[in-house]
């Protein structure tokens, strides 16, 4: 999950698409994907897909466009993670002008790179799974109104169509804790660190706790290939178990 900085960066540089996009489009003509150097022997091919996101390391477009011009010449995939513009949509914007001014000229210059495109919309809060949408939440408005329901679905519609990801996904992380019937407890990284081990929390490692953080998997079918693994329980029986026996 990007750090509060990155995100506010992000929804900042949505108010500027058409600076973006005549950034973008001034990259296109020297970059025209990943370097080749003939005498090199040739990189062994990935078994898996490698995706990045346009999120850069300061807040300035000048990095942005840099960070992505270095990212994909390495990548498989870019990924999109974006909540829908609920500030515009709630005053009656053209849904399809919100996609297309903001995401599709990101989208063309990936496309040109020869990368796939996976797009993640978000439902709720990016920083607090258990809240809604800041701009909802500012609007006095909430996605339980079957109203704000339609508008998040017209949404979603247009991102499939306009946009043409080669994986769609609805939501992001909502919810497996809620699923449980456990409450999400807001706690300070450094804390939950030192917390490891104690107070009856396992001692997991790092690796473990980000899987756990960042429980996103694209596409399974290389690892399933290689190893011949085949899952006995998925994800939500394995939950409702975990329910019942915890209570």
């Amino acid at each position: 999950m990007p750090p509060a900085t990155e995100n506010q960066y992000v929804r900042k540089a949505l108010l500027f698409p058409a600076v973006f996009a005549i950034g973008l489009l001034s990259l296109l003509p020297g970059c025209s994907g990943k370097k080749h150097f003939p005498n090199a022997p040739a990189p062994a091919p990935r078994s898996y897909r490698m995706g990045f996101s346009a999120i850069p390391p300061r807040p300035d477009l000048a990095q942005a466009l840099a960070a992505i011009d270095l990212w994909t010449r390495r990548a498989d995939a870019a990924i999109l993670h974006f909540d829908p513009p609920w500030d515009t949509l709630l005053k009656g914007a053209p849904i399809d002008s919100a996609v297309i001014l903001v995401h599709k000229p990101l989208v063309d210059y990936y496309r040109a790179k020869g990368l796939m495109v996976v797009v993640t919309l978000d439902a709720t809060n990016g920083l607090d799974r258990g809240a809604e949408s800041p701009a909802l939440v500012a609007a006095g408005r909430s996605l339980t109104e079957p109203a704000i329901q339609q508008i998040y679905r017209d949404y979603a519609v247009a991102v499939d169509t306009l946009l043409r990801p080669s994986y769609f996904f609805l939501a992001a992380e909502t919810n497996l804790i809620r699923a449980a019937g456990r409450t999400p407890v807001p706690v300070p990284e450094i804390v939950l660190k030192l917390a490891f081990g104690r107070f009856g929390l396992p001692a997991l490692p790092p690796g473990a706790v980000a899987h756990l953080k960042y429980p996103v998997v694209i596409d399974d079918s290389s690892f399933r290939t290689a190893t011949g693994y085949n899952n006995k329980y998925d994800e939500d029986q394995t939950i409702a178990a975990f329910r019942s026996v915890a209570g």
